[in-house]
């Protein structure tokens, strides 16, 4: 049995259309908008950043966004980075994905909301206020953040990254995790944009980026601005209907 497996029924859901530029820039990924519908289930959301797939988009299948997998089931083998559930009141992250977080040694400490312009290079950083060091693990894992108490949910095994701190998600308002992917073989450091939700409602997966060289959380490297500027983007639109 995979860790967090125990958490999920892999309840087949249904995936919302999104439209989706993704663009890569020499050393810099940047996904904008993703617009990714976290569920209310067991299953929720998986997601892969670096494999790409051609398979249908039916429940429990992965859908290819040009530059990323989604998938509604665990997938096997364990090829997934970073799976939220629940609306995102749950985390869980697989070794590959290691976002910052209150406590590295604990790989069941909160994962923290970063601000902006917060610079994403593996190394601690302090979150306003200060509550101490905000880090990947130091020995990557699996790992994973919860909620006990909003949306019903209960006896989560974790420290809570929903609340009022600044540090903290505050539900329904959009937030920064930072991570630091593959931290084992060929770092890349990246930020995700997400609105995170413990009442009961679905969560959301806006955006995100990642380059082989330090990044700002918000910000991708200024040339992929100049893309942007210039319209010299790959641009994919996807649409997806409920079946």
């Amino acid at each position: 049995m995979k860790p967090f497996s125990h958490f999920k029924d892999a309840l087949a859901v249904i995936f919302a259309g999104a439209s989706t530029i993704a663009v890569s820039s020499g050393a810099v990924t940047y996904v904008d908008p993703a617009d990714i519908v976290i569920p209310l289930s067991f299953g929720g959301v998986y997601l892969d950043f670096e494999t790409e797939t051609e398979t249908g988009s039916t429940p429990g299948s992965s859908a290819d966004l040009n530059s990323f997998t989604i998938s509604y089931s665990e997938p096997s083998g364990g090829d997934w980075d970073v799976n939220f559930f629940f609306g995102g009141a749950f985390i869980a992250h697989s070794p590959t994905f290691q976002p910052y977080r209150s406590d590295p040694a604990d790989n069941l400490s909160a994962i923290d909301n970063l601000g902006l312009n917060t610079e994403i290079t593996g190394a601690a950083v302090t979150p306003v206020p200060a509550t101490g060091a905000s880090a990947p693990l130091t020995l990557s894992s699996f790992g994973g953040s919860g909620t006990t108490t909003g949306g019903g949910l209960t006896g989560a095994p974790s420290a809570t990254h929903m609340g009022p701190a600044d540090d903290q998600f505050t539900s329904g308002t959009p937030g920064y995790i930072g991570f630091v992917l593959n931290p084992d073989t060929a770092p890349q450091y990246g930020w995700i944009e997400v609105t995170l939700n413990d009442d009961g409602s679905e969560g959301t997966i806006h955006r995100w980026a990642y380059s082989d060289t330090p990044l700002a959380v918000g910000i991708p490297e200024p040339g992929v601005l100049s893309l942007l500027v210039l319209g010299g983007l790959a641009m994919v639109r996807r649409r997806r209907g409920a079946e």
